[in-house]
């Protein structure tokens, strides 16, 4: 049913049509736009049960579904879905599908079966970072931050893994550390974008094909330039840590200028390009110097 994107449930007054079950708690959309598995993904990834039906886990408990040892972020979650689910009452109706279809065009067997067998949507952020033409390791990099999936020390707080006290940004007293801090947030970043003329905003890494919209330099090879500035920058923030040895935003700056002279035989026709990207980085050192 989860892959069913076309199948929604119908729900009236926050109450529940079931019968024999069959309605899936975290898999299938009835208690919002989207299912729960995607509206609470942090609480999500501690589900054991995951086609447990609504009826069931109602009558036990959602705790049931649930590994017995939750993150920070997991438990917050937990709590959120108690108070919506609180008002949720069962009843013995049966259950009524919809078909989440544009009602303009005439609806044709074809488009059922469709909607019945078709696949998952293919994510845009993942797809696009995938496709570029740095290393294997950048772009898993890349695809770590789009998810937020870094072991920033805040994901590691968030795990139970270690302790807050142990998880501020070794550059910052008193901050989190989390993936926005060490992107966006940290001094050692602002710099590198400063220099860079990029306006990266929190939360802006995750989307790394809108950064540098405002450089006049070809599009086609932006986002492999941005993730090798956000590569080069976790890096910096992995050399302080466990080398105890701090980066300057122009060190950053010039690593990526080498990096994309480097792997620019990974861009045959788009050699020109990365070219000028190598060159514009090379001409802002000065400014990152300065900064």
């Amino acid at each position: 049913m989860a892959k069913n994107a076309g199948l929604m449930r119908l729900t009236m007054d926050c109450q529940i049509i079931r019968r024999e079950d069959l309605s899936c708690l975290a898999l299938d959309k009835w208690l919002g736009p989207e299912p729960l598995a995607t509206t609470f993904p942090a609480l999500y990834s501690h589900c054991l049960r995951p086609h447990s039906s609504i009826h069931h886990t109602l009558s036990e408990g959602v705790e049931i579904l649930l590994h017995p040892r939750l993150t920070h972020q997991a438990q917050d979650k937990l709590l959120l879905l108690r108070r919506l689910l609180s008002s949720v009452q069962l009843t013995d109706y049966p259950d009524c599908r919809l078909l989440n279809l544009p009602s303009s065009p005439p609806i044709h067997q074809l488009r059922h079966l469709r909607a019945l067998h078709s696949e998952a949507p293919v994510l845009l952020g993942p797809k696009l970072i995938w496709e570029c033409r740095l290393p294997g390791k950048v772009k898993f990099f890349g695809w770590l931050v789009h998810f937020d999936r870094m072991n920033s020390r805040a994901n590691l707080f968030w795990k139970n893994i270690k302790p807050l006290e142990e998880c501020f940004c070794p550059a910052c007293d008193g901050v989190l550390e989390t993936g926005d801090h060490i992107f966006t947030a940290c001094p050692r970043a602002r710099k590198v974008w400063d220099a860079l003329h990029c306006c990266v905003s929190a939360g802006l890494q995750r989307l790394p094909w809108l950064i540098g919209q405002e450089i006049d330099l070809p599009a086609t090879v932006r986002m492999d330039v941005t993730l090798t500035v956000l590569w080069h920058i976790w890096k910096a923030r992995n050399t302080l840590i466990f080398n105890k040895e701090n980066n300057t935003a122009a060190s950053i700056i010039r690593d990526v200028a080498r990096d994309l002279g480097s792997w620019a035989c990974r861009f045959r026709r788009a050699k020109s390009h990365i070219a000028a990207w190598q060159t514009y980085v090379q001409e802002r050192l000065p400014h990152a110097a300065a900064v």
